[in-house]
């Protein structure tokens, strides 16, 4: 079986897409032929000019975009159903009622010409988790296929001796990640911060120049010396940080399935996550942390539960940590995912 991963990743920001793609990927080759190639990936500009399927080999039995909204995707599809090779799409967010509010009016005009079309062609559409799949819209689609992100799940964490630090591995995105929430509530409970030690920091790439509109929030509502704006961090900078955080935060009006969230819970971070997030309800049912709801105020009442709560704060650790490696580990959910595949590869095949 080859799988044939197509995907976009900006190689400047950082963000869940460019950890998650590529470690599926690598995942996935433990059950199949995997071919990942990216937009920016100079390797493979052969076919990003010509979609030649015919230079594959072996011949590539399923394709899977990586998103929606990537004209080359639309063409490629079009190619790829003359060579009769199914696809899936990965919406990765953007199907969500949330996403499809940013930029409306171009996403609709897309819609109406190219993207109905291209999904309803699939043979499948892949949600995260079953909140992404009821809250995006997917022009009647018939199949679903539900599988989540994975993480790489340490073996030993150390729930003691935290940093009194709440980690938000974020790009500085006003809007979809909820920042001026997460400001706004801060400062409504900044004297139990200040009182607690604790500080928010923030670690990401700067979308679109927010950063310093973000930065005049913060000035604004006097909460400098508790909200830090910082750069991302990768690799062993990130782990080192994960390891140390006592809280994994979110505060996104939207998401699919975030994660820098579910790598700080499977570090053994207590969770705080809004309703956008996809997990709060999880991290919840779970004693993995709490649910944030949606706003300012439910920020505002996550953030007293969690101070009032200390007693906790160890045992949600281990319970958040417990959780990620019996349902998340990379291993379980590529077995998963390849299986679903399968149903969907034969032509015509009705599930």
């Amino acid at each position: 079986m080859h799988i044939l991963i197509l995907s976009s990743i900006d190689p400047i920001e950082v963000n869940g897409i460019a950890v998650s793609v590529p470690s599926l990927s690598q995942a996935l080759r433990a059950h199949a032929h995997v071919t990942h190639i990216d937009e920016y990936n100079q390797d493979y500009a052969w076919f990003l000019k010509s979609f030649d399927f015919s230079k594959f080999e072996p011949k590539v039995d399923m394709i899977c975009f990586q998103e929606v909204y990537k004209p080359w995707f639309w063409t490629c599809a079009k190619q790829a159903q003359r060579a009769s090779i199914p696809y899936i799409i990965t919406p990765r967010v953007s199907l969500t009622i949330g996403a499809q509010n940013q930029r409306a009016w171009k996403k609709r005009l897309a819609n109406l010409l190219f993207v109905r079309s291209f999904v309803r062609n699939a043979r499948a559409l892949h949600f995260l988790n079953e909140q992404e799949a009821k809250r995006s819209i997917s022009f009647d689609h018939p199949h679903q296929i539900l599988v989540g992100n994975g993480v790489k799940i340490p073996q030993v964490i150390d729930v003691v001796h935290r940093e009194k630090v709440m980690l938000m591995l974020v790009r500085k995105d006003i809007n979809h990640k909820g920042l001026d929430l997460c400001v706004q509530a801060v400062s409504k409970v900044a004297h139990l911060f200040r009182q607690q030690h604790f500080e928010v920091h923030i670690h990401g790439s700067d979308y679109r120049s927010q950063k310093s509109l973000i930065q005049a929030m913060i000035d604004k509502e006097k909460v400098q010396d508790i909200v830090k704006l910082l750069p991302a961090i990768h690799e062993e900078n990130k782990m080192n940080k994960l390891h140390t955080s006592r809280v994994i935060l979110l505060t996104s009006r939207f998401e699919g399935h975030p994660q820098g969230l579910l790598e700080g819970l499977a570090y053994g971070c207590v969770g705080i996550a809004s309703t956008g997030s996809n997990v709060a309800t999880q991290i919840e049912e779970h004693d993995a942390g709490y649910n944030a709801q949606d706003g300012v105020e439910g920020l505002v009442k996550a953030f007293k539960e969690f101070f009032s709560n200390e007693a906790s704060w160890q045992r949600q650790a281990l319970n958040a940590h417990a959780w990620m490696k019996e349902t998340a580990h990379w291993d379980k959910v590529s077995e998963v995912f390849i299986n679903e595949l399968k149903r969907y590869i034969q032509p015509g095949e009705k599930v």
